[in-house]
């Protein structure tokens, strides 16, 4: 009887990350492929409600986080080109927690007259606020991740109303006054001095509640969710799952008992360095299958591959393979066997 995610399993699932297809006809999607699969997110038209699991993802209580409709704040960089303004990747900020303290700090008295509470910040690049009444229209904005959003044209992606008109022109009011706010702090003076751009705006997006998430077959059947990744951190919280930040020396012997790779769901930065590994416990039997998750298009495939697919050889020569024990099997390196498996 093969593997069933209602069973133990021996399979090790893959995710890789999927880009979004973007039309210059259409709306821009909303949310790209991965986030859209690991949030099981069955909502076309409707954004990702991406804060409440990357507030789990960061360490923020269970408790503080299953009550409410939270929004996700980003200090950014707004890159000017001649006609349009670029989302600049928040990573390139190298914003240090002293100096999102002192813009956080200066913004907060905007954000909680607008938003109706407290926002606050459980790290320094990751800001949140719980929507009070008189924000709760802020809850129909359609909006996007900067991971999704960057190196984009801003207009394109910015937040847009959907069923409450003037929303986003509110949104785009408060925008205006933190970024006058900030021109003027001498944390950006002193940034500048440095080098370092300047942080001139602030991006909403994630905005919904923990009971709009529902994980994947793949993800509630998983032992343990492995990736250095918030969103993976903030489900395996929510589903109360094992969590592995990497996956360190011991665990890549996948003959030892009981080990946490054997059924584990990954989104892995650098596949290749544990492929190896994947296709040697294959071969000697610790796994019966290797699942790859990926994004040719909007819709994730998946594609199962099991010891036989791995084997150069076919036909008899694969059958008495296990019986040429003096004879290792080549095996395909993750950047050749992803070229004979596009």
């Amino acid at each position: 009887m093969s593997p069933s995610f209602e069973t133990p399993l021996r399979r090790f699932t893959l995710m890789l990350a999927g880009e979004d297809a973007v039309s210059e006809t259409a709306l821009p999607p909303l949310g790209l492929p991965h986030e859209r699969f690991l949030l099981a997110y069955q909502h076309p038209n409707h954004a990702l409600p991406l804060a409440p699991i990357l507030m789990l993802g960061l360490g923020v209580p269970l408790e503080q986080v299953k009550n409410g409709v939270f929004a996700c704040l980003q200090a950014i960089h707004l890159h000017a080109t001649r006609d349009h303004l670029i989302l600049t990747n928040p990573a390139l900020l190298a914003l240090s927690p002293t100096d999102a303290t002192a813009l956080f700090s200066a913004a907060k008295p905007l954000l909680e007259e607008d938003f109706g509470n407290t926002p606050f910040f459980p790290h320094h690049t990751y800001w949140f606020v719980k929507l009070g009444l008189a924000a709760a229209d802020f809850a129909t904005l359609n909006t996007h991740s900067t991971d999704q959003a960057h190196g984009r044209n801003i207009d394109w992606w910015s937040p847009r109303d959907t069923t409450s008109e003037g929303v986003a022109k509110r949104w785009r009011k408060l925008q205006n006054e933190i970024q006058m706010l900030w021109h003027i702090d001498s944390t950006n003076d002193a940034r500048e001095e440095q080098g370092l751009p300047r942080v001139n705006s602030i991006w909403l997006s994630g905005i919904g509640a923990l009971a709009d998430i529902y994980a994947p077959p793949e993800i509630e059947g998983a032992t343990t969710l492995i990736g250095d990744h918030l969103l993976l951190a903030g489900l395996a919280q929510y589903l109360n799952k094992p969590y592995m930040h990497e996956i360190d020396g011991l665990a890549r012997d996948f003959a030892k008992p009981n080990n946490p790779l054997v059924g584990a769901f990954a989104w892995l930065n650098k596949p290749a360095e544990i492929w190896p590994q994947l296709c040697a416990a294959l071969l000697a039997g610790h796994l019966d299958e290797i699942t790859i998750i990926d994004f040719p298009t909007a819709a994730p495939r998946e594609r199962l591959y099991t010891r036989s697919n791995l084997l150069s050889n076919k036909g008899l020569l694969s059958i008495l393979q296990p019986l040429l024990f003096w004879r290792s099997p080549a095996l395909p390196s993750w950047e050749d066997f992803m070229e004979k498996n596009p």
